[in-house]
């Protein structure tokens, strides 16, 4: 018995000496400075803190992105745009993630048996490639918004053709895990020019709040229409195109656009007529231009190119700096200047915004010096010059494109000679197309 009651005894100690080495979590909670659901909070706030580092780490980006695609279907191919943007700051932090195209354009579809059929499997292999960047960018694309808009090549498609074609491109996104931003249609030309001319001082930052410095003229010569679009005075007139409440109440645009003018249209128009021989390579860059001269001015009279007979602009300011884009990089800079824009002359760059003090930048009279030699060159001699940069089918076009541009900015739209063309294959990481214009626009119904 006195063994039993010592043991008990010893029992009772060692229970007593036990717990009061395990303090209670109640215990705690009472004499500690925090509670236990701020232990609790703590713990989950490190959680989330670790696991947002770790999806850091691995390129994710914060699903507080918005993203939106637009198709610029245009008459040679079609290309793709992925872009995305923070709903609290659209303008400002507007980025485009990938950019892709796609040969022939949708127009060819038109030519086929299928055309629905043709226009559906040219749209899905594209939107496969859209989501497969989207994959690489480890971006959340379900759902996102498909804005596809087609240019001119499109609009010369017979209207039951253009509409299969469309239907096909409906198609196409429905079965994507994509959605219809918009129905799928063809542009005025007055809305390209207006997606020009967004694109050109989105990507310059103009349109910002407190925009660094005035807003800039945009030209397009694109492969079967051209376009301009610049700012004009409060008050705008007759012709003033204005923009949506999200990019700056009462102001307005000068924008239209000038169908067959684009490069390859006018080539085939030009080359048809007499003289029009010596825009062949290898050609006469002063006969071409003659000829050229005259395919517009006629054009122009007889309001073949959709703005009536002899229409009336209102005159480019003079002191307006012009952005010009497409075709006006592609040939006109790179064919010339041998496939090297750092070839091409540079105005001051201390006067342009930043995001265009890179471009080259010639002078008409320069473009006009440079053309002379570069027209009397073979189409080999092109390809071997250039031919790593500029397509083929561009190239064999490189007398023509210089004299048309040339043309248009003299005749058209009232420059003289020693006036700066800054042409842009792209501006601040941006393509230097019209699809970042469309996208700037649709921003007003998407934040």
């Amino acid at each position: 018995r006195d063994r039993l009651r010592a043991s008990a005894q010893t029992t009772h100690r060692l229970e007593r000496r036990h717990t009061m080495r395990k303090p209670s979590i109640a215990w705690l909670s009472k004499k500690a400075p925090f509670s236990l659901r701020t232990l609790q909070l703590a713990a989950v706030c490190v959680a989330a803190g670790l696991l947002r580092l770790a999806l850091g780490g691995f390129g994710l980006r914060s699903q507080a992105n918005r993203v939106g695609i637009v198709i610029d279907a245009g008459s040679s191919g079609s290309r793709a745009h992925l872009y995305t943007w923070q709903q609290a700051a659209a303008l400002d932090t507007l980025t485009e993630v990938w950019a892709g195209k796609q040969w022939p354009g949708l127009s060819a579809a038109a030519e086929t048996a299928q055309i629905l059929r043709s226009a559906r499997l040219d749209m899905d292999a594209l939107l496969a490639r859209v989501e497969a960047a989207c994959a690489a960018a480890h971006l959340a694309c379900d759902r996102a918004p498909v804005f596809l808009r087609a240019t001119a090549g499109l609009r010369l498609v017979a209207d039951v053709d253009r509409r299969l074609i469309l239907d096909g491109v409906v198609a196409a996104i429905a079965a994507s895990s994509f959605r219809e931003g918009a129905p799928p249609r063809t542009v005025m030309g007055s809305e390209e020019a207006v997606y020009d001319w967004l694109m050109v001082n989105a990507a310059a930052q103009t349109l910002l709040p407190g925009g660094r410095g005035a807003t800039l003229a945009a030209l397009d010569l694109g492969g079967a229409s051209t376009q301009i679009a610049f700012e004009l005075p409060a008050g705008g007139g007759a012709a003033a195109v204005p923009l949506p409440p999200h990019l700056g109440r009462g102001r307005s645009l000068y924008a239209v656009s000038r169908l067959g003018f684009g490069m390859n249209e006018a080539y085939k128009s030009v080359v048809a007529r007499e003289g029009g021989e010596a825009c062949v390579l290898p050609g006469d860059f002063e006969a071409c231009l003659r000829a050229t001269s005259a395919f517009v001015r006629q054009s122009e009279a007889e309001g073949t190119s959709g703005l009536g007979q002899s229409p009336h602009p209102p005159p480019l300011p003079a002191t307006a700096t012009i952005v010009a884009l497409d075709n006006y990089y592609h040939v006109v800079v790179l064919a010339l200047w041998g496939g090297d824009p750092g070839a091409a002359p540079r105005g001051d760059r201390a006067a342009l915004p930043f995001a265009l003090a890179a471009l080259p930048s010639p002078t008409i009279a320069e473009i006009v010096a440079a053309a002379r030699p570069a027209c009397a060159l073979s189409l080999e001699q092109h390809v071997e010059r250039a031919g790593h940069v500029v397509k083929t089918g561009k190239l064999e076009k490189a007398c023509l494109g210089a004299a048309l541009a040339v043309v248009l900015l003299r005749e058209v739209y009232g420059c003289d000679d020693g006036r700066r063309v800054h042409c842009a294959g792209e501006i601040s990481g941006f393509d230097g197309s019209w699809a970042l214009g469309s996208m700037v626009w649709e921003l007003g119904e998407l934040t």
